[in-house]
């Protein structure tokens, strides 16, 4: 759920999803910038454009953004629409923005070939935590014991090897499954890459680079996956929705 903006017509707060949240400039306030998330019909603004809260924003009638700031707050534009989205922030978050911004614009092509999967039936990933092996990033983890692989089609039983400096492991992939917990057998060293190969297909290679325990959004989180080459877990923590109706659930029953 987000925000929607449009011509007189105050901000209609729907839903606005706080990722821990910034705290705030006081005196004086600058304002907040955002990044474009999603941008449909005829307008100039691009995946990955920053729109400062104090700059007018113009678009005409059919067109729409979808825009995130570095807090948090999930807002949508309708056309057609001309005014300022306003907002405050502190400075300490334009870093952020602009990692994020940096991370959309590349990703922008990855993020609609993901909406083609969905479209075309396909089961998609929808858990950033899981690495699809069909990926060529590295693997940002926060606990070994969580980490999982993920392949698109599961319609036969499969074979993965791991290996890595001599040691190799084989693991059956049952037939229906997605998701295959790493084996734990195959222990998980930061730095390491890893060689991982589906039914003697060519071999990937994975390294994984542990996250701080001290990041304090989700924000922050693909901000530093970006900066890490975890291009495609950064892309689909801050993109799906089904992240966004979790985050949602969390901050309404104040577990986040």
């Amino acid at each position: 759920m987000t925000s929607t903006y449009k011509r007189n017509a105050a901000l209609a707060a729907v839903s606005i999803i706080t990722l821990c949240g910034f705290l705030m400039m006081q005196n004086p306030a600058a304002a907040a910038d955002y990044v474009v998330m999603e941008s449909e019909g005829e307008t100039d603004y691009r995946i990955g454009d920053i729109v400062n809260g104090d700059d007018p924003v113009s678009l005409p009638e059919s067109a729409s953004i979808t825009l995130v700031s570095a807090g948090g707050e999930k807002v949508r534009v309708e056309g057609p629409f001309v005014g300022a989205l306003g907002g405050t922030e502190g400075t300490e978050s334009k870093e952020l923005v602009r990692s994020l911004a940096l991370l959309f614009r590349e990703q922008a092509e990855w993020a609609a070939n993901q909406q083609l999967v969905r479209s075309l039936g396909e089961e998609p990933n929808a858990d950033p935590w899981v690495f699809d092996i069909d990926w060529k990033s590295a693997y940002c983890y926060r606990n070994p014991g969580d980490a999982a692989l993920w392949r698109k089609k599961a319609l036969k039983a499969g074979a993965v090897e791991i290996s890595v400096s001599g040691d190799r492991v084989t693991s059956k992939w049952p037939k229906g499954a997605n998701r295959l917990d790493w084996p734990a057998d195959m222990p998980i060293t930061e730095g390491d890459r890893y060689s991982v190969s589906l039914d003697n297909s060519d071999s990937h290679l994975i390294e994984f680079k542990k996250m701080p325990k001290d990041l304090p959004t989700r924000a922050h989180m693909a901000g530093w996956m970006a900066e890490n080459a975890c291009d495609d877990q950064a892309v689909l923590l801050m993109l799906t929705a089904e992240i966004d109706w979790m985050l949602s659930g969390l901050v309404k029953s104040g577990e986040f």
